[in-house]
């Protein structure tokens, strides 16, 4: 049990922080946030604070900061804004992400090169369940849930930034083909909602696993 509400305190500030990230960038930029929402789905707790609505969702596999002109040219909107703006925005999650991961690894191991080693350790165990490499790095002065805490947000980090569409990394590229399409707009709506469906489905089929 206490495992469990660990790995859950986990994700919540991994979630939490990567969407703060995403939500402070965009007010830095001049861009409104419509949404904050912790998890996916029906919310089980809402509430509207300034311009913003905050919410909470069981799905706890991701999370969701919905901007102000996302997939429409708006006042005070993202698609306005130049892409060195955008990419600011973009990027700060996944930031954030390795920030806390390198924070993790500089307090359990005091090097954040020794901390990606041990990470890289316990990434090749989940693969072929050979703990040797794993053993160096695991003495009692490790604190668990730090190391815990730093493995998920490296991943978080890393998968954020892949050029998928509905990933922080997709954005990037496909931002740059705004010239290309036209309308954009329509054309980034389209492509972010299969990349989400993609999604949606892909950590169903893990999760499942």
């Amino acid at each position: 049990m206490i495992e469990i509400l660990q790995f859950i305190a986990i994700l919540l500030i991994t979630i939490f922080t990567h969407e703060l990230a995403h939500f402070t960038a965009s007010l830095l930029c001049g861009v409104k946030v419509d949404v904050f929402s912790i998890g996916f789905g029906k919310a089980i707790w809402s509430k509207k604070i300034g311009h913003t609505t905050v919410k909470i969702t069981p799905w706890l596999f991701g999370g969701l900061v919905k901007l102000r002109g996302e997939f429409k040219r708006v006042k005070d909107g993202f698609l306005i804004q130049n892409y060195f703006k955008k990419a600011f925005i973009l990027l700060a999650g996944v930031l954030s992400n390795f920030a806390i991961a390198f924070i993790c690894y500089l307090i359990n191991f005091g090097s954040i090169m020794k901390g990606l080693m041990c990470d890289l350790a316990i990434f090749r165990f989940l693969i072929d369940y050979n703990i040797t490499p794993l053993m160096q790095y695991l003495t009692v002065d490790i604190n668990y849930f730090l190391l815990q805490l730093g493995f998920i947000n490296l991943i978080a980090g890393l998968f954020n930034v892949l050029p998928l569409p509905a990933l922080d990394g997709g954005f990037l590229w496909l931002l740059l083909l705004e010239k290309k399409y036209k309308p954009f707009d329509k054309f980034l709506e389209k492509i972010t909602r299969k990349g989400f469906i993609f999604l949606t489905f892909l950590q169903i089929g893990l999760a499942a696993y």
